[in-house]
């Protein structure tokens, strides 16, 4: 799953004719043309922000583990794997992510998937496990040291907040992290989607 239509923070990338280009399809040609084929690799053009990034993870790994239940799979598949009851395992979902993000895209993700309904998502019977994996940010011109330094305390900041919206109840089910984010609640998104941004 590539993530990211794009940033609130920051112009889209665009084609010739205008149009724009997704981060995440950015993320598909780099992974298409290290060889992973193309029919395996979904994108993203819902969100612009880390916790529409999560939200969209959460609701494709929601889709995932309907699709993969044992009862769906012996209505699908009357063939010969049917009977054994098989579904594959656990899905494993694992984030790449710039270090310096990695905070706040962790607390973000602690979030959606402790959000209820989340049966799937703990304990000794979990379908699914998710882990953030941080890569080096060294090479990212951020200017100067202050402009690093105030990104760093963004994400910080950033990463508490998150901590104690899903501490205080902002959203604490799958259907009120859909409506914070679609109905108002999220404050920048809100701001974005009416120009006051």
């Amino acid at each position: 799953l590539a993530l990211s239509a794009g940033s609130m923070n920051a112009p889209s990338a665009r084609k010739n004719d205008g149009t724009v280009i997704f981060e995440s399809s950015r993320i598909a040609r780099h992974l298409m043309e290290a060889g992973i084929p193309s029919n395996s690799v979904l994108c993203d053009w819902i969100s612009w922000d880390t916790v529409a990034n999560v939200w969209v993870v959460r609701t494709v790994a929601d889709a995932l583990v309907a699709l993969a239940r044992p009862e769906r799979v012996l209505k699908l598949d009357a063939g010969p794997h049917a009977s054994a009851g098989r579904v594959g395992g656990l899905l494993r979902v694992s984030v790449f992510i710039s270090d310096f993000h990695a905070g706040r895209f962790h607390a973000a993700m602690d979030w959606a998937f402790n959000l209820q309904p989340s049966a799937d998502y703990t304990g000794a019977n979990a379908l699914v496990s998710h882990h953030v994996t941080s890569v080096s940010s060294v090479g990212v011109d951020w200017g100067s040291q202050d402009e690093f330094k105030a990104r760093q305390a963004h994400e910080e900041s950033g990463a508490a907040m998150l901590r104690h919206n899903a501490e205080s109840g902002v959203a604490s089910t799958v259907t009120e992290m859909a409506a914070y984010l679609l109905l108002g609640g999220h404050m920048g998104y809100h701001k974005f989607t009416h120009d006051t941004y």
